[in-house]
C-alpha cells in the first residue's frame, strides 16, 4: 500500500553536517526553521486538513512555519509540485522567498537542485526519500489567474492581502499526481469584515452564523514564539502602536476596522473599557432602550456616586417583536442584577410621534416597564456623550463600559461611523442602534450641568400622561 506523505515524513532520513546526524521528522523540522519547535507549528505541519489557516500576532514565526511546512513536503513528498505564493509577486520575492532559501541553506548541498529565477521562479528540490522523484516548487504572486498549473501543495503567506477567489481557485489546482493534497495560509488577524473571518469561523462579523467554517484555524498561545525573539519585543512593540492595532498584533486577536471617521473620536479603548465598577444591591439600574423589530438594543447602566456613568450590559435583538424583546431583557436584568430594587427606563424621545414605536411603548407598559424620554437633538447627544468621554473623575474616567459589551465597544470605536460627507452618524443598521440608546440614556441624564438624582422621579423629563389612559383602555 502506497503510504501517506505522513508515514513517509516521519521514516524519513537525512544526512545534515558533517557529523552526518541522522534526522527524524521533528528534527527535520527544527533544522529548517533554525530553532526549536512550538506546539502550533508543529500542529499545523502534522495536520492532515486540505485547507488550514495559522493566525497570530507579529514575531509568532508565521512565514517559518508556512515555509518549513510547504518544503517539507517538496523533500518528503517525492515528484511533488508545490505553489508558494503571495498576492504581490514582488513582496514574495523579498519576504517569503528569501525565507525559503534560508531554510534551503541549512540543508545539505545539492538538496536545491536548480532553480530558474524569470518569473514565475521555480526551484527543484531533490527529495529526502531514496529514489523519489524530483520535487518542483513554483512562486506565483496572485494577482493574475493561476492558468493550467497543478499542485499537490500550496503556501500563501500575508493571506489577509489576497482575495478569497483566489484561495479556491488554488484549491481547484491541487490535482497533481500523488495526493496529499494540502493549502496553507498564514496572516495577522484581520478585521472581522475580512472574508477570512467567516473562513475561518463560519460567522459574519456580527457573528451570526453563515454556514461551516472551510479554514482548520490554528492559533498559537500568546507570546508562544518569545523565546526566538529579541528582549521585550512586545512591550517596545506596545509603545508605537494604537490600541486597535495592539489587539491585532499583540494579542492575536481579530480586530476591527471601519470606515469613515468615528463619531465618538473621544473613545478610547485603554481608557473607558474596564470593569473595576460593581453593581451592588441597592444601586439604581438604568436601561436604555432603541426601538425596532429588526434590532431593538437595551443597555444596562449606573450612576456611581461620582456621577460617572458605568455601562455594565448590552442586548442586541433580531427580528425581535416588542413584546419578546420585553421579556428577554426583564429575564436578563433579572439573572445579571438580582435583588434590583429600582430600574429606571429611558428610550427614543421621538417614541410619541411614530405609529409603530407607540404601540412598542404600550406592549413595554403592558411588560411592567415605563420608558421615560426626553427631546433634544442628535447632536446635542453627541456633544454631551462626547464630552464624558473627556472628563476623569477621581481620577477614572467619567464614562465607562464593560469589556464584556462586544458590540457597543466596537461601535463607539469606529462601527458607528460618520457618513461619507462627514456630515452627520452613518445609520449602518447594526452598530448605530446601541449607540442611540446610550445616547438616549446620556440625554436623560446628564441633560443638566450635573447627573440626575434617582432617588425620586426626574422632574424634567416630557411624559405624555394620555399614554397611560391609551394603554389601560
Amino acid at each position: 500500500m502506497r503510504k501517506s506523505a505522513l508515514e513517509r515524513f516521519r521514516e524519513a532520513k537525512s544526512a545534515t553536517t558533517g557529523e552526518q546526524q541522522q534526522l527524524d521528522y521533528d528534527g527535520l523540522f527544527a533544522l529548517l526553521l533554525g530553532g526549536e519547535i512550538n506546539p502550533t507549528q508543529k500542529a499545523f505541519a502534522y495536520s492532515p486538513e486540505r485547507l488550514k489557516a495559522y493566525m497570530g500576532p507579529a514575531g509568532c514565526a508565521k512565514t517559518s512555519t508556512l515555509c518549513a511546512s510547504g518544503l517539507m513536503r517538496a523533500l518528503l513528498q517525492p515528484g511533488s509540485k508545490g505553489l508558494v505564493a503571495r498576492a504581490d509577486y514582488n513582496d514574495l520575492m523579498d519576504t517569503t522567498a528569501l525565507r525559503l532559501e534560508e531554510m534551503v541553506n541549512r540543508l545539505p548541498r545539492g538538496v536545491l537542485l536548480d532553480r530558474d529565477k524569470s518569473p514565475p521562479m521555480k526551484w527543484w528540490i531533490r527529495p529526502a526519500v531514496e529514489g523519489g522523484d524530483v520535487s518542483q516548487v513554483t512562486f506565483m504572486g496572485l494577482k493574475d489567474m493561476l492558468g493550467s498549473y497543478e499542485f499537490n501543495w500550496a503556501i500563501v503567506d500575508e493571506a489577509a492581502e489576497v482575495e478569497e477567489a483566489r484561495i479556491h481557485e488554488i484549491n481547484t489546482r491541487l490535482r497533481h499526481k500523488g495526493g496529499d493534497y494540502s493549502v496553507g495560509l498564514a496572516f495577522n488577524p484581520p478585521d472581522k469584515h475580512h472574508w477570512l473571518y467567516t473562513a475561518c469561523t463560519g460567522r459574519d462579523f456580527q457573528d451570526k452564523v453563515t454556514g461551516d467554517a472551510w479554514l482548520k484555524l490554528f492559533l498559537p498561545s500568546p507570546r508562544e514564539n518569545i523565546t526566538n525573539l529579541p528582549p521585550d519585543y512586545y512591550e517596545n512593540l506596545a509603545k508605537s502602536l494604537p490600541p486597535d492595532m495592539r489587539q491585532r498584533l499583540i494579542e492575536g486577536v481579530w480586530g476591527s476596522t471601519f470606515e469613515g471617521q468615528p463619531v465618538y473620536r473621544e473613545f478610547r479603548s485603554g481608557i473607558h473599557i474596564r470593569d473595576t465598577a460593581k453593581w451592588y444591591v441597592g444601586d439604581t439600574l438604568l436601561r436604555f432602550w432603541d426601538f425596532g423589530y429588526q434590532r431593538p438594543a437595551c443597555i444596562w447602566a449606573k450612576v456611581d456616586t461620582f456621577g460617572r456613568l458605568i455601562i455594565f450590559k448590552e442586548h442586541l435583538g433580531e427580528s425581535t417583536e416588542a413584546t419578546a424583546f420585553a421579556k428577554r431583557c426583564i429575564a436578563l436584568t433579572q439573572q445579571s442584577f438580582p435583588g434590583a430594587e429600582q430600574t429606571i427606563d429611558f428610550g427614543d424621545p421621538a417614541v410619541v410621534q411614530k405609529k409603530d414605536t407607540g404601540q412598542t411603548l404600550a406592549e413595554f407598559y403592558k411588560a411592567g416597564i415605563l420608558i421615560r424620554y426626553k427631546k433634544t437633538q442628535i447632536d446635542t447627544g453627541v456633544r454631551r456623550l462626547r464630552q464624558l468621554m473627556e472628563q476623569l473623575v477621581e481620577g477614572e474616567p467619567a464614562f465607562q463600559v464593560s469589556a464584556s459589551c462586544h458590540v457597543l465597544t466596537s461601535a463607539l470605536r469606529g462601527g458607528y461611523h460618520m457618513d461619507k460627507d462627514g456630515q452627520k452618524p452613518f445609520k449602518d443598521g447594526y452598530y448605530d442602534h446601541l449607540c442611540d440608546a446610550l445616547r438616549y440614556g446620556v440625554d436623560n441624564v446628564y441633560g443638566g450641568m450635573a447627573p440626575q438624582r434617582f432617588d425620586h422621579l426626574p422632574q424634567n423629563l416630557e411624559y405624555d400622561s394620555s399614554f397611560d389612559h391609551e394603554v389601560s383602555q
